[in-house]
């Protein structure tokens, strides 16, 4: 029986057969007809290793050759990568995943110390409040003084005084509110994400 593969003629053997011949030379090696030349010739030791064949059993208790097969050894690479690094300067306080293990989008893979961002966060909030409250003081006084501007009871350098204060201190406020929000932010980037579902890998 002939195999064809790839442009080759493969004759199989039947181990039943009285003859036990066929196309066959020493140690059962294969003997392989190349159809584009015509000829018979047997693939043994090296050259058989070389192309590859291996040998199973047939359904009818014979020999098939599979189809040739390459082995090699190489390097998987990833057909896109992500270097995650933290945004804010810290000490590294822990890591949430192992080398190699899969993430999904947005998962905590890693945490800075955030004690001083914390403490940041705190300070910006009481530079907060001490804002709105000099604003509030600030918009009593410019009520008042308005109230006697318009009955001539105080002079304009005085008005317009604390129409300065007033509006300082709601720049207070912005800068104050700015501060907060930053102070916020810095200690949400303590807690590093993944940005997209991947395998962690360590840098090198």
């Amino acid at each position: 029986m002939h195999v064809w593969r790839n442009g080759l003629s493969i004759r199989r053997r039947n181990v039943d057969s009285a003859k036990g011949q066929g196309r066959f030379g020493r140690n059962g090696n294969p003997a392989v007809h190349r159809g584009d030349r015509g000829g018979w010739m047997q693939e043994t030791g090296a050259a058989g290793a070389k192309r590859g064949c291996r040998k199973r059993p047939g359904l009818d208790g014979g020999e098939t050759i599979l189809q040739p097969f390459v082995e090699s050894v190489g390097t998987l690479k990833a057909y896109e990568e992500v270097i995650v690094s933290s945004e804010v300067d810290g000490i590294l306080k822990s890591i949430r995943v192992q080398e190699g293990s899969p993430v999904t989008q947005g998962q905590l893979i890693a945490e800075i110390k955030e004690t001083d961002y914390r403490l940041d966060t705190e300070r910006a909030a009481v530079a907060l409040k001490q804002a709105e409250a000099s604003l509030a003081y600030a918009k009593q006084e410019y009520e008042r003084k308005e109230a006697l501007y318009r009955k001539d009871l105080v002079a304009k350098q005085q008005f317009d005084d604390v129409l300065a204060r007033l509006v300082l201190s709601q720049g207070d406020v912005d800068r104050a509110k700015m501060g907060l929000d930053l102070a916020h932010e810095k200690l949400a980037k303590t807690s590093i994400c993944a940005p997209m579902a991947e395998r962690s890998k360590r840098s090198e």
